[in-house]
């Protein structure tokens, strides 16, 4: 009696294969198609282009840094380290070495909850 299974197309080793040519090409292929881009346009449906936003978020580049606007003045280099401060760190329970925050506790004389 045959079986009526089909057999598949594709083993797993030959996707695992495939997979992996396909993880190589693909940044290859981005990289290949934006060597092919003619110098001083930039890529992405914008219409014209010289255009170095697309709306309002400028796009960074060599020749046109993007800074960030600040809301307050950054702390100074020379600001003493408060002692006695209680730092909140937001993580996973066992993720950080109990004996990592000690030291740090002794060393800055601050308290880490």
């Amino acid at each position: 009696m045959a079986s009526s299974r089909r057999p598949h197309p594709m083993d797993r080793r030959d996707f695992l294969r495939r997979a992996g040519g396909a993880a190589i090409a693909v940044p290859s292929l981005a990289a290949i198609l934006a060597a092919c881009a003619k110098p001083g346009t930039t890529s992405g449906g914008g219409g014209s282009g010289s255009s170095s936003s697309v709306g309002e978020i400028p796009i960074a580049s060599p020749n046109n840094p993007v800074t960030l606007p600040m809301t307050r003045e950054p702390v100074p280099t020379d600001t003493p380290i408060e002692a006695g401060a209680t730092l909140q760190v937001y993580n996973w329970d066992s993720y950080m070495y109990k004996k990592v925050l000690s030291a740090f506790e002794d060393q800055y004389k601050v308290k880490i909850e």
